[in-house]
């Protein structure tokens, strides 16, 4: 069984065009820290290397892929939506891949809960088991690859 793992891609969206107010609190210092402080350049060419991962990955067809968050950079809308583009192009349901978000994922409050990481990637979030989630939650979730392998997925970014 093969199984490929990876976290901590930090896809961007362009921050130009989004108003000011969506940078209010915890964004502002993310924000600072990438544009005064020179963390940027760490993630220039996150969209190059999630995009040759891929082709690694998919050259290797794994039975499985686990993903551990910090997908985005600040858990906007659009980085959200850029990654789930690239799990679409690749054919990823539920069955195939697995995802929990990381503190980049659920950086704030709105990035969080409804409308945020999880109504973004509920596919990824089903569970064989429902009875594992407490409740309300998608977290814990259970899936079952193959007959002796599961994978456990939780928050840990809450």
């Amino acid at each position: 069984m093969k199984i490929a793992h990876f976290s901590d891609i930090h896809l961007r969206c362009s921050y130009d065009l989004l108003p000011m107010a969506r940078f209010l609190g915890k964004r502002l210092v993310g924000l600072t820290n990438l544009k005064l402080l020179g963390r940027e350049k760490l993630f220039r060419r996150a969209d190059f290397v999630f995009a040759r991962l891929l082709e690694e990955i998919g050259a290797e067809d794994p039975d499985h892929v686990i993903v551990s968050g910090d997908l985005t950079t600040m858990g906007f809308e659009r980085e959200f939506e850029m990654v789930l583009e690239k799990f679409r192009i690749m054919g990823w349901d539920g069955a195939k891949l697995s995802v929990v978000p990381g503190n980049h994922d659920d950086y704030t409050r709105g990035s969080k809960g409804d409308g945020g990481f999880e109504a973004y990637f509920a596919p990824y979030l089903r569970t064989d088991l429902p009875q594992s989630r407490a409740a309300g939650m998608p977290y814990p979730f259970v899936k079952f690859v193959g007959e002796r392998v599961a994978v456990i997925g939780v928050n840990s970014a809450k």
